[in-house]
């Protein structure tokens, strides 16, 4: 809520420090699959998300997957994405649910990208005769599956069946590509379909039963294993079974497949690269690998599948085929050929553009001089490039073509398998991660892993090529004798490193780039400084660890290592620092390089032997290897606790426990902290920290999740150390490259405590708890946990006492779940005897009945009155004890209600005050609004003052309300209505009573001020009821008022069902072109939503219920 006074007191004195990068992470999340059997049921809305890219829906039920499945056309562009393994059926021999098949192509067909985010599929089961039956039975040329296993399915289609779809159809002619590939294909990537998977059909296939089109079919598969049973009456292929004659021909691109059923080779035309089976084919083409099962599984495989990516993306599993990584929780993205320039983020150094893809860093390479020129870029995942041959650039004819010219950081991530390949290499072209960079450039905390550059031809001794860079030609300009080499505006590679299974093959060759130059003397100046250089170079005499060719420029190598040497060609270059393991000329070592043999350049040794090298804050030694840099070690975070007691001193403090939490971040500054994200690697996904702390609780406590830590004694209390974007400079401890904070807990109990991090993608993970004997005095005084300032009675810890503190204690007695009474003994145990007891809850009742407690509402109003009831929606989500969903305004035929997050939600202003937000929109199929969110399962009251805060929708096409309804059919024989506020599609407030009598409605249109609500800001909106009147407030001002002994409507009955209980209701709905059509909505057909309606957004920051003893409340 906004405004709540919160007894928790938490005051800083000395604050802590957060780097960049942690070192050791214990993660504490877990993904278990959805459900057992599906029920045949469609779910109406998906768990979250948009559809959009940056916001896929969130599929985690098999309804929900129903749902997807269905989706028909509506499905063209948006996106999908698994959040946990499904299982469709649990047992496939005892009356599985039948999954769907299907005739009708336009109603069917998935034309969007669906991402199985490395979960799996299971009981996939479909018997019948439809002649479309897969998980998807009709796909189009649109479908992109990804990242998704199928497992222990069954499949018996009609006339085509396939595993991933029935039918494939391209409704529009795509031309072929030279290499075999194109993202207009209808692709299955990083997919695999276990040996467990049966399909049955006149035509059955892995991918599709059919693929036929209006012009010539394309499908591409990569890097996917499909291990099924595939059977087909007529015929089959572990792509497709058949395509259709007459309609064009059919053309698979496999590459880096393994399958143990045959392809269709029958069909039309194939063109792969790296596809291994174990299946007899006598028409196998020559370039599929043909081997046997014990050549294919175990150690073997990767002997045999030398085409495979062993490192990033298969890897080979005991007596077993290979599996794809991704299904072990290790996920890394592999670029597919695809170029994203559409990056996330301004480009300043505040807010960088985020390069989260492979497809955004060849956006990022391709860009050009002038686009990239004085922005900021962030990596915040690891990615691969093998798959497809990387850019070129020519550094000789001032071009703007794949020239990057800003600044570029790492971030401690790797990308591996960085392949250029050119026969076609000449003169003047370079080529590296970025081909070119300008003036400007500054790129850090990059890895390169298993690299393979080879530029030789019949221009070798010319071809240029750096791991880093290819080329740079740079007119900027240095001093020698006022050392400003380390300006920062002195073009820079820093902290990166080329690891020993890189390899380079051109005429002029470096580690870090192929060639420097510029226009005269005195200009063209580089720093390379903190980087290392393990790659295999080939023998050229212009192999160098630093850059091949100095042309008319010159380079710094300050706190450089490599295995080759220093020399390359025109060797301008400046040495401080510089060590190698290789031969070097005495030119080199008058200049300052340090030759020193392998063994004292690793492990230990190097730290002693590697002088100018930061041991302590940037590299690190690792035994039996090269230093590395510890900006790399993304891998966990290491956060141990220590308790101290604190014991009373002469003046009567208080007991309490402290905790001190240190976490460490090596290879990082405080500056780079502050400018920067602080990014973990969580189960090989990259997050970005949001915040991170120390739960402290009661010893003896239920651990709960995270966002269900309300500060209070039973649920714990939640201590935020750093907090993305709001790091105070003055107040960090830096210690042996870490930082420490503490909490003090003020309080007699004895408490325990653990760490915590929220990552920005809405994921969580927990450290240990922590229970040890102190241990030490710690340092870095923090925070103040005040546990011990909880007034007698106070069972709900707000610092009120009130009915509310009654309903709370009676939980206690009964031992409901969640309510520990024991752990508050000191509040609860009002009659002070020792123990919480039906004494305790009778004195409770006794003191509360007939007396008056606070309340923060408008006095003028409830002066008279006491909170009963109230939520102030400050928990993690919409808590179901007091609310629930119904259909109390129902749908149409344009629009569907739903109860997903992408509707209602918990949600935080700026300054992290919780409210709930009801929001509608148009997915651009139908429209979406809330499901009415009411009471009548959990509350219901008769008389008292109810009163909402919150800010309202107003505009064409709108329809909130707060309003109220009968609890059950009244004793008058009719229902009732009252509408504290309704907004019928302008800003005018409508407050009204209606009784429903006979199938009739009859109305007092109560409202005769017309108050308007024109600013968009908050406001009260209440309602006082007693037996003779109802009377509507906004913002303390009377708008309407009604008699209640005035009877409106038929006589029968009068006005007595406006004396009985009634529940709450809050809806944001809308006016859509099929409610206004209809008999029911004519009334409204000047308030329809406009033809360009994007929604809507209802916001509550509280709902409290006021009462004394003339009123009722019945809370279930």
């Amino acid at each position: 809520m906004l405004n709540f006074k919160k007894i928790l007191t938490i005051t800083c004195a000395l604050s802590l420090v957060f780097t960049m990068l942690f070192t050791a992470m214990p993660t504490g999340i877990t993904v278990t699959a959805a459900g057992a059997n599906w029920d045949g049921s469609v779910a109406e809305s998906f768990a979250s998300g948009s559809g959009t890219a940056e916001s896929p829906y969130i599929i985690t039920t098999a309804s929900e997957l129903a749902r997807a499945v269905q989706q028909g056309a509506a499905s063209n562009g948006v996106y999908y994405k698994l959040a946990n393994d499904i299982v469709i059926n649990s047992d496939l021999k005892n009356n599985p649910t039948n999954w769907f098949g299907a005739s009708n192509y336009e109603a069917w067909k998935f034309c969007g990208t669906f991402d199985g985010n490395g979960h799996t599929i299971s009981g996939l089961y479909y018997s019948g005769n439809e002649p479309y039956a897969g998980l998807f039975p009709i796909i189009n040329q649109n479908a992109r599956i990804k990242n998704l296993g199928i497992e222990n399915s069954v499949i018996n289609g009609g006339e085509c069946a396939g595993v991933i779809a029935g039918y494939l159809y391209m409704e529009t002619a795509i031309g072929w590509v030279a290499n075999g590939y194109s993202p207009n294909y209808p692709s299955l990537a990083q997919c695999y379909i276990a040996e467990n998977v049966t399909v049955n059909a006149d035509y059955a296939g892995g991918f599709a039963g059919r693929a036929v089109g209006a012009g010539s079919v394309y499908i591409t598969l990569y890097n996917c294993f499909i291990g099924a049973k595939i059977n087909g009456a007529k015929d089959a292929g572990a792509d497709v079974g058949t395509g259709w004659p007459g309609w064009g021909d059919y053309h698979s691109y496999p590459e880096n497949v393994i399958t143990t059923t045959p392809f269709n080779t029958d069909l039309f035309g194939y063109k792969g690269d790296h596809v291994y089976t174990t299946a007899e084919d006598a028409n196998m083409p020559d370039w599929f690998t043909k081997l046997t099962e014990a050549q294919a599984k175990g150690a073997a495989a990767e002997m045999n599948m030398s085409g495979l990516n062993f490192t990033t993306i298969w890897q080979t599993n005991e007596g077993e085929y290979p599996s794809l990584r991704i299904f072990n929780g290790v996920t890394i993205d592999i670029w597919d050929g695809t170029v994203d320039q559409s990056l996330a983020g301004d480009g300043t150094a505040a807010s960088p553009c985020l390069v989260t893809s492979a497809a955004e860093l060849a956006g990022v390479a391709t860009l050009g001089k002038t686009a990239t020129t004085g922005k900021y870029y962030r990596l915040t995942a690891d990615v691969d490039l093998s798959a497809k041959s990387w850019y070129f650039g020519n550094f000789t004819n001032n071009s703007d073509d794949n020239v990057f010219n800003g600044n570029f950081d790492g971030a401690g991530h790797k990308i591996y398998g960085l392949n250029i390949v050119n026969p076609n290499f000449s003169w003047g072209l370079c080529t590296g991660l970025f081909p070119v960079i300008g003036n400007n450039a500054h790129i850090k905390s990059i890895g390169i892993i298993g690299a393979n550059i080879d530029v030789t031809n019949q221009w070798h001794n010319d071809s240029r090529a750096g791991f880093i860079f290819g080329g740079a030609t740079l007119t900027n300009s240095w001093n020698a004798e006022d050392n400003t080499w380390y300006n920062s505006d002195i073009v820079s590679v820093e902290y990166c490193y080329v690891d020993s299974t890189s390899k380079m093959a051109a005429g002029y060759s470096g580690g870090i780039g192929g060639v420097v130059t510029s226009g005269n003397e005195g200009q063209g100046f580089i720093r390379i400084s903190n980087c290392g250089i393990a790659a295999e170079f080939d023998d050229d005499d212009y192999a160098c660890g630093g850059i091949g060719d100095i042309w008319n420029a010159e380079a710094l190598y300050d706190r450089l290592y490599t295995v080759s040497d220093f020399s390359g060609k025109n060797a301008h270059r400046r040495l401080a620092y510089a060590y190698s393991c290789a031969h070097l000329s005495e030119d080199e070592l008058n200049a300052g390089a340090v030759y020193l043999d392998p063994e004292k350049m690793t492990g230990e040794a190097a730290a002693q032997n590697m002088a100018g090298f930061d041991f302590d804050n940037v590299w690190q030694t690792t035994g039996g290897e090269m230093p590395t840099l510890r900006v790399f070690n993304r891998t966990s975070l290491e956060q141990p606790i220590t308790a101290v007691q604190i014991s009373t001193d002469g003046a009567g403090t208080q007991n309490g426990t402290k905790f001190v939490v240190k976490n460490t971040f090596p290879g990082t500054t405080l500056n780079e902290m502050t400018s920067s994200d602080i990014v973990v690697n969580v189960k090989g996904k990259t997050k970005t920290v949001k915040e991170t702390g120390i739960i402290i609780m009661r010893s003896g406590a239920d651990v709960y999740d995270l966002d269900e830590v309300r500060n209070d004694p039973i649920t714990g209390y939640r201590i935020k150390g750093y907090v993305r974007g709001a790091v105070d400079t003055e107040k960090l401890n830096i210690l042996e490259s870490g930082i420490t904070f503490g909490v003090t807990v003020k309080g007699t109990k004895n408490y325990a405590a653990r760490t915590y991090t929220v990552f920005t993608d809405g994921t969580s993970a927990t450290g240990d708890i922590c229970t040890s004997a102190p241990a030490g005095s710690g340092s870095a005084d923090g925070y103040t946990v005040n546990d011990g300032a909880y007034a007698l009675g106070d069972a709900n810890f707000d610092g009120e006492f009130n009915v509310l503190d009654l309903v709370r204690i009676k939980k206690y007695s009964v031992g409901a779940a969640g309510y520990k009474a024991g752990l508050i003994d000191e509040i609860v145990d009002v009659t002070a005897d020792g123990a919480f007891n039906a004494a305790d809850v009778a004195e409770v009742k006794k003191y509360l009945i007939g007396g008056k407690t606070f309340s923060d509402g408008d006095t003028s109003i409830v002066s008279d009155y006491s909170l009963v009831w109230s939520d102030e929606f400050d928990y993690a989500a919409l808590n179901t004890e007091k609310w629930g969903f119904n259909d109390d305004m129902g749908g149409y035929a344009d629009m569907c209600t739903a109860t997903g997050s992408d509707v209602q939600s918990i949600s935080k202003s700026k300054n992290g005050e919780s409210f709930l937000r009801l929001r509608n929109y148009y997915n651009g199929a139908q429209y979406v609004a809330p499901k009415s969110v009411n009471t009548k399962e959990t509350m219901n009251f008769t008389y008292g003052y109810v009163e909402m805060r919150a800010k309202l929708p107003t505009g064409q096409g709108v329809w909130p309300s707060f309003w109220l309804k009968s609890a059950d059919t009244t004793s008058a024989g009719y229902n009732t209505e009252v509408d504290v506020v309704e907004i019928f599609g302008d800003t005018a407030v409508n407050s009204n009573l209606h009784k429903w009598f006979d199938g009739k409605s009859y109305s007092y249109n109560g409202n005769k001020n017309h108050y308007n609500l024109s600013d968009g800001e908050w406001h009260t909106y209440g309602m006082k009821w007693n037996f003779n009147e109802i009377t509507m407030y906004i913002d303390g001002q009377q708008i309407m008022s009604y008699n209640l002994n005035t009877n409106f409507g038929p006589d029968n009955g009068g006005m007595n069902g406006f004396r009985e209980p009634m529940y709450l209701i809050i809806n944001n709905h809308l006016f859509t072109p099929s409610y206004v059509a209809s008999d029911d909505g004519a009334w409204a057909a000047s308030h329809v939503v406009s033809e360009n309606y994007g929604g809507s957004v209802y916001d509550i920051d509280y709902v409290r219920l006021y009462q004394n003893a003339d009123c009722s409340i019945t809370i279930k």
